[in-house]
């Protein structure tokens, strides 16, 4: 396989569906065997927000019996919470708003690609801590057909502008400057910030609230989907 590139990609995507396919049906086997416990919190990152979210609600209700006031279990919760409000599968509310150059972006204009939409704000501490890994993961995957849309939920255009140059967030970036009075929390079900949405080329959500770790997980799964 290392003489012939061609082989080598060729296995190396089937071993990778391989896994993927694997992990998921373990997860799922894990998650309905023991809803009860901690630890099938770790296996939910190998699901499908969209096709698993009864199996989701399941778990988070369970723990929530079992672990009441636990805070993983709050937070995995709230994720649930947030996925049935606007769950995977269905269209993204359309964004249509200013850079800070004066320029009108709009989502639609990225259809036929994947898109990171990122809710963020100049003073959001842990949105500060979470850009150095966005940083990372758009400089990895910019040449693949993925694109990053910054939505800030700042009301301050100096502040917007000094966070956006010193954290190097290279990609297109839009505000309202309205902070939680921005028509994006409301269309989008926005609670807490850092908050990203990953859509697909038609413009669905594949995936809300995840890590910078699992969006490289998730985005290295859709582009191995593609090849």
């Amino acid at each position: 396989k290392y003489e012939d590139p061609t082989r080598r990609d060729s296995l190396g995507h089937v071993l990778e569906t391989y896994y993927s396919t694997a992990m998921a049906n373990f997860a799922r086997a894990t998650v309905t065997a023991h809803p009860s416990s901690l630890a099938a919190l770790s296996a939910t990152k190998f699901l499908e927000q969209g096709n698993d979210l009864s199996l989701l609600r399941l778990l988070a209700d369970s723990l929530t019996l079992k672990f009441s006031g636990n805070r993983y279990v709050d937070d995995y919760v709230a994720l649930v919470n947030d996925l049935e409000k606007l769950p995977p599968g269905s269209t993204a509310p359309p964004i249509v708003l200013q850079s800070m150059e004066g320029k009108t972006i709009s989502l639609a204009d990225y259809r036929g690609k994947i898109v990171l939409v990122d809710f963020w704000a100049s003073w959001c501490q842990p949105c500060r801590r979470a850009n150095p890994d966005l940083v990372r993961l758009y400089k990895k995957y910019q040449s693949d057909r993925i694109e990053f849309i910054g939505v800030s939920l700042d009301d301050n255009m100096d502040a917007w502008k000094r966070a956006v140059k010193n954290d190097g967030l290279i990609w297109p970036q839009v505000s309202e400057l309205k902070k939680w009075d921005s028509r994006c929390v409301t269309d989008y079900k926005i609670g807490s910030i850092p908050y990203s949405i990953l859509l697909d080329e038609s413009g669905k959500i594949i995936a809300k609230g995840l890590s910078a770790e699992d969006l490289d997980l998730k985005i290295q799964e859709l582009l191995r989907k593609k090849s």
